[in-house]
């Protein structure tokens, strides 16, 4: 098994671990699919660039293997527990783990 099978068993084993939410993820181009994601409604993002900045900002942790295509060429809705969301930002973790954290922002 290569490396990044055993990232891609990891990244399901933690999953499972910390109780997924349903995600639904609505695309103009792809249509609505419901997937399993890791939520964090108070992530804390460190700007390393510049001492002292920090963001609270809500956070989804999704498999790019479970999405009907990729965040970064849409700009998708995410509704979780009936709260509808924009993406903000938008950060892969390359091709090794096959995943993305999208930082939200409510739709207005």
């Amino acid at each position: 098994m290569g490396f990044t099978e055993l990232v891609a068993q990891a990244d399901r084993a933690v999953l499972g671990h910390l109780g997924p939410v349903t995600v639904r993820y609505s695309s103009a181009s792809y249509g609505t699919v419901d997937v399993q994601g890791i939520f964090d409604e108070r992530f804390v993002l460190v700007d390393d660039a510049r001492a002292g900045v920090e963001t609270v900002t809500p956070a989804v942790w999704l498999k790019l293997a479970d999405l009907p295509d990729l965040p970064v060429e849409d700009d998708p809705l995410i509704t979780i527990d009936g709260e509808t969301y924009r993406v903000r930002e938008r950060q892969t973790d390359g091709d090794v783990g096959g995943s993305v954290l999208l930082l939200l922002h409510r739709a207005e």
